[in-house]
């Protein structure tokens, strides 16, 4: 959300949505969205995110809180790319497919 919260900054209602979130208010956090002009479909997968018992967590501190992380490392190891999607999904992360690829590009030799 750091390219969002720059946009908030440049339209001066970098309060307004420090305070919605903190507040955990979803309609709040969309109407700002909105008048950042973020499309509805990239609000709405925010908002499901925002939602999240997951939220603010990075991907390892999920998959930890989750119970997921042996899980995952076994399938890393593996480079077993399904079954590291399905732990990504199984904690949230809107876009699992672009973390795996990315965790595997990393881990090439």
């Amino acid at each position: 959300m750091s390219n969002v919260h720059a946009r908030m900054r440049e339209a001066g209602l970098l309060a307004e949505w420090s305070d919605a979130l903190g507040r955990r208010d979803v309609s709040a956090v969309a109407i700002l969205l909105k008048r950042i002009e973020v499309p509805d479909a990239k609000i709405a997968l925010m908002i499901e995110e925002f939602r999240s018992p997951y939220a603010g967590m990075t991907v390892n501190e999920r998959l930890s809180v989750a119970g997921l992380f042996r899980e995952w490392d076994d399938a890393v190891a593996r480079r077993a790319r399904e079954d590291m999607i399905q732990c990504l999904l199984k904690v949230g992360v809107s876009d699992p497919e672009r973390t795996v690829d990315s965790v595997l590009a990393s881990r090439e030799t």
